[in-house]
């Protein structure tokens, strides 16, 4: 199965990466997945299987934390709980920011995977439709330690403490 990379989602990603200019960057593809001459950079470490990633994550040359991560794999894949453990491992510890991109062939995977990293806290960003397929998409999540959450309209410092009635109430 060789799957045509989607240039509009290629483009999106090398943008965002222009902007952000990372100072560490980490790459995640699964075959059929080739992004390494794509995103080819010194400060660039690449993974091509589950086992490298696992056993890079868990004993790391030196322990430091991505500015940006980009994993790339099959939606069936994330059927499987050890990707999911990894996934939330590398938006835990290894990485401030997170890409996520899937490409998914069926309906019964879309509404898994998106229900599981939508709990994850991933935010949908965009979906590619391919050109060779009607069935197949790309979807490319998001994840930053910073904006995952949108800030509630209580939790500000009026709501938190109100001087209006420190002498008037104890709780």
């Amino acid at each position: 199965m060789t799957e045509v990379i989607s240039d509009r989602l290629l483009a999106d990603i090398k943008k965002d990466i222009a902007e952000s200019k990372p100072s560490s960057l980490l790459l995640f593809a699964l075959p059929p997945f080739n992004i390494e001459s794509i995103f080819k950079a010194d400060y660039t470490t690449t993974i091509k299987s589950l086992d490298d990633l696992n056993h890079y994550l868990n004993n790391p040359p030196a322990k430091r934390k991505f500015d940006l991560a980009i994993a790339m794999l099959a939606a069936e894949n994330t059927k499987n709980d050890s990707y999911i453990h990894l996934i939330s491992k590398l938006r835990d510890t290894d990485s401030a920011r997170v890409y996520l991109v899937c490409c998914v062939s069926d309906q019964i995977t879309d509404k898994y995977y998106d229900t599981c990293l939508r709990g994850l806290g991933f935010r949908l960003l965009r979906l590619y439709q391919l050109q060779t397929s009607d069935e197949a998409c790309y979807y490319l999540y998001y994840y930053d330690i910073y904006d995952y959450k949108e800030v509630p309209d209580w939790l500000n410092e009026s709501a938190w403490a109100n001087p209006d009635m420190w002498d008037k109430a104890r709780w």
